[in-house]
């Protein structure tokens, strides 16, 4: 079981992380040496596409994982990619891993954990970062997806999105933020992966199309004729992009109370419910 995060191997190998995985939930290796990865089987984003996709920096403002703008000062992302790391600032408006043109750069001033976070199975992988300052108001945040909205919209065979920096295994451009439709699986082949109740699996049976190693914390989303709404976090899988292996990825949906306990009346308002 590896996590889904991590893209900066000549840095981040140097200290304990954990990498990307799923497999049988009882028998899980956690990986402390992150590969560099990406999506796989997508194709590039224009540039503008996704405003709320944001890229956490750590470490000389180095790229270590994804998130997502959904408030005008909280960034949601996985637990494991900020448990035990001090993540310095995050950057919206990037397209390119080479350069921040065109983005904002804005300090994290407060990481917040899920407090039932299981860094073993990777149980409850939901983390938010306050930062010190507002994100400018054309990042517009991406809606948090409900119950009704998850199960209406990313029902079984349903295609949602997910995107990222992450490794592409030579299937798309390693330097632009990539994206990839994939269906959500049944809840047995969930399960067979590693998830539980409070995760959400998307892959095809055949494979070939998934997030990867250098993509956590960034969101699995819909997008409807009210935009578009989060259903997931890129959290774990076992391998990338592998037959019967879906890319598995916390619920959003069964942690948006707990989200929204932090969020002011203004961020809320913000956001179309």
């Amino acid at each position: 079981m590896l996590t889904r995060s991590l893209k900066l191997l000549s840095i981040l190998c140097l200290f304990n992380l954990n990498s990307y995985s799923s497999a049988n939930p009882n028998s899980i290796i956690i990986n402390t040496q992150p590969e560099n990865r990406k999506i796989v089987g997508g194709e590039d984003a224009i540039h503008g596409e996704f405003p709320f996709m944001v890229s956490l920096q750590i470490y000389n403002n180095n790229h270590f994982c994804g998130g997502s703008v959904i408030s005008s000062r909280y960034i949601l992302t996985a637990a494991h990619c900020v448990a035990s790391y001090s993540v310095q600032s995050i950057v919206v408006g990037k397209h390119a891993t080479y350069n921040n043109n065109g983005a904002t750069t804005i300090r994290v001033k407060r990481q917040i954990v899920h407090p039932q976070y299981d860094a073993y199975y990777l149980y409850n992988d939901v983390a938010l970062l306050e930062l010190e300052n507002d994100i400018p108001y054309k990042y517009k945040p991406i809606q948090l997806a409900n119950e009704y909205i998850t199960s209406t919209y990313a029902g079984q065979g349903m295609y949602t999105t997910v995107i990222g920096w992450g490794d592409t295994q030579g299937t798309g451009n390693p330097y632009v933020l990539q994206k990839v439709d994939v269906p959500i699986t049944s809840t047995r082949i969930c399960q067979n992966a590693g998830g539980i109740y409070s995760n959400i699996c998307a892959g095809l049976p055949q494979g070939g199309k998934d997030s990867c190693q250098g993509d956590s914390g960034g969101p699995l989303f819909i997008k409807t004729n009210n935009g578009f709404y989060q259903v997931g976090i890129v959290s774990f899988g076992s391998g990338c992009a592998q037959p019967n292996r879906p890319g598995v990825y916390a619920r959003v949906a069964n942690f948006k109370s707990w989200i929204e306990q932090y969020l002011t009346q203004r961020d809320k308002v913000a956001i179309a419910y």
